[in-house]
């Protein structure tokens, strides 16, 4: 869903792993359809921007963004189209009202992907623009794990990994625990501090970086931690092929055909993992116009593809209407060659009752 964003326009980001609740979050606000994630693949491809109301507020927007765990992206490919979407808007002087990060207080622990998030969370906000930020919890309920949950909420604030730091900034904490009721208390904290005496809409690290500094992505806080993560993943493949290697030297030895097949397909897996993630890095090395220019090609694709298929669908439309034409025109043949039969029909009818009568 795409709006022409002005600058005076009240625009918030939401930001969390996948299913944490954002989908339902925005749906509380808009008549456009919201995919809602929490399946097995994730559902938010791509940044998408939703037109929202409320009667507190009027009118403001709501962004939606991929988490760095998607099932069908690379990190560099998530990190790539949200630091695309945050650079255009800066360099066409829209500037985020506010950010909400939201976190599942059911999770018995926060994981490796939470954990991947809300570095990557920080490294894209930095420091400054943390008083604009609100760290939300969703899937509270008042059932016997209540208190455990309050136990992690402290957690989560007191902990230097997790939220301290960014509170000791000014971050906020909500609880999204009632529905429409408590997002929009969220959004009106955001948007009561936008409007007040000391409004000062946040520049976010990586807007910095790229659109003022000129930074390739690789340079950037972002880039930067996202190849931490792929030369980690490097080394662990690295070691798995090592075990492999020596297991199927063994089943060599062994003469073990069907282990040596499997062996030879992980490996060749792995393999190509490690060449994709190589791939990756290269791709961080993109700079605000590398972005801008695929972008383009994207959008030039996406038109090129769409008209296809219409033209397909014409087609199809068109040879469809033919044969219902064609498939008239026998149906009004076969009805005029019957009509013709009838008259045949009363003919010899008359014929037959003719010479009855005569004998």
């Amino acid at each position: 869903m795409d709006y022409d964003l002005r600058p005076d326009d009240t625009v918030i980001a939401l930001m969390g792993i996948t299913g944490v609740g954002k989908s339902t979050f925005i749906q509380y606000f808009t008549d456009d359809i919201v995919e809602v994630g929490g399946s097995l693949e994730s559902c938010t491809a791509a940044v998408g921007i939703y037109r929202c109301y409320t009667n507190s507020i009027g009118r403001f927007y709501l962004i939606d963004t991929p988490g760095f765990d998607d099932t069908h992206k690379s990190d560099t490919d998530v990190l790539r189209e949200v630091a695309f979407w945050l650079n255009e808007a800066y360099r066409r002087d829209v500037k985020l009202t506010g950010i909400i990060y939201l976190h599942r207080i059911n999770d018995v622990r926060v994981g490796n992907a939470a954990m991947k998030n809300l570095r990557m969370f920080k490294r894209l906000c930095g420091t400054e623009s943390l008083a604009s930020v609100v760290l939300a919890t969703t899937f509270w309920d008042n059932g016997p794990d209540f208190q455990k949950y309050l136990q992690r909420e402290h957690e989560l604030k007191t902990k230097d990994d997790f939220w301290r730091g960014m509170i000791q900034n000014q971050s906020k904490v909500f609880r999204q625990d009632n529905g429409r009721i408590s997002a929009t208390r969220i959004i009106e904290y955001l948007v009561r501090r936008d409007r007040g005496p000391t409004r000062s809409r946040p520049t976010l690290d990586i807007q910095k970086q790229m659109v003022d500094q000129r930074k390739p992505l690789d340079e950037t806080g972002a880039g930067q931690e996202v190849q931490v993560w792929l030369t980690q993943q490097r080394e662990a493949y690295e070691r798995k092929l090592a075990l492999m290697r020596v297991e199927w030297e063994q089943a060599l030895r062994e003469r073990d055909k069907e282990w040596q097949r499997d062996l030879n397909r992980n490996i060749q897996e792995i393999e190509a993992k490690i060449k994709r993630d190589e791939e990756d890095k290269i791709r961080l090395r993109a700079d605000n116009a590398a972005l801008h220019q695929e972008h383009e090609e994207l959008l030039r694709a996406r038109a090129k593809q769409i008209a296809d298929q219409l033209e397909h669908e014409r087609a199809l439309q068109q040879q469809n209407a033919s044969h219902a034409q064609e498939l008239q025109q026998a149906i009004d043949a076969g009805e005029e060659h019957r009509k013709k039969l009838e008259i045949q029909k009363r003919k010899y009818q008359q014929l037959v009752n003719y010479r009855c009568t005569v004998m």
